[in-house]
């Protein structure tokens, strides 16, 4: 009887030998397999192609680490956290600041599947997760060209009653504070039909908007915000579709549901040239 020697494919068995790379991130090391860096980071891949000489490469060992500079081993320990959960298929990162942290690394280094995943994260309605602030949110949108989180924050800071305080105003920045005192009394001056105490059209009873209606006020408020803000709308719809938030409730004749199809209105918008 003949026995038969599986020999398989070499490439196969080789994807399975892993090359480590060593960090230095402030005084602490990091030693994990380069294969998530090289496949999912431009940046890290272009970075381990550079031709090097002699066998000390960077990140080659503890003597001669690969140097992060100015990370935060906090920051980079959370996004390891990611990518090499303890659990198959199972992170634990749990709180807002674990994902703002790897939202922050993720969008640094190009890790576009991990930025989506702590954006629909922070994102997300249903999540227990302490709220960003709505200046946060606002500031975060612009320095990770989030253009659904400016808009977001912006339609919250317009809508509510009371208007934007000191210590809001201070940390936003006077720019951002004018442009959202610019869309809230553009919207107002146009008639929102609410019940704020600025609208000349405050909605009394008997005449108030019925859930999931697309209204002028809506309509008015969207084309406040993207035209003081100088957004471009089809970006926001686009982060609305991928994240799973809506900004803006500009619904057309559908109630809104579980498991509902939304179609969309648009009236006449401008898109403007931004800089995202």
């Amino acid at each position: 009887m003949s026995t038969r020697t599986d020999t398989g494919n070499p490439d196969e068995y080789g994807a399975y030998y892993f090359e480590d790379v060593i960090f230095l991130v402030e005084d602490q090391l990091f030693k994990v397999p380069r294969l998530y860096f090289e496949n999912h980071s431009d940046i890290f891949r272009d970075m381990f192609q550079l031709p090097t000489q002699g066998a000390d490469v960077d990140g080659s060992s503890d003597e001669n680490p690969l140097r992060l500079e100015g990370i935060k081993k906090k920051d980079f320990v959370r996004l390891l956290r990611i990518m090499y959960p303890k659990n198959h298929n199972k992170h634990d990162i749990t709180t807002s600041e674990e994902w703002l942290s790897i939202l922050k690394l993720s969008s640094m280094w190009n890790f576009e599947t991990i930025r989506d995943t702590a954006i629909r994260t922070l994102s997300s309605k249903s999540s227990r997760m302490k709220p960003i602030s709505v200046v946060d949110r606002m500031q975060l949108g612009m320095k990770y060209h989030m253009p659904m989180w400016v808009a977001w924050g912006a339609t919250d800071l317009a809508k509510r009653l009371e208007s934007v305080s000191v210590e809001e105003a201070k940390e936003m920045g006077v720019e951002f504070a004018i442009r959202i005192t610019q869309v809230r009394e553009r919207w107002h001056r146009l008639g929102c039909t609410c019940n704020h105490p600025l609208s000349p059209r405050r909605q009394t009873e008997g005449n108030e908007g019925k859930e999931g209606k697309v209204t002028e006020s809506e309509m008015d408020l969207k084309k406040a915000v993207v035209d003081v803000f100088q957004l471009n709308e089809k970006l926001v719809e686009e982060g609305e579709r991928k994240y799973g938030r809506v900004v803006w409730d500009v619904s057309e004749g559908v109630s809104v549901g579980s498991g509902s199809v939304r179609k969309r209105r648009v009236r006449g918008a401008q898109h403007i040239t931004t800089y995202w």
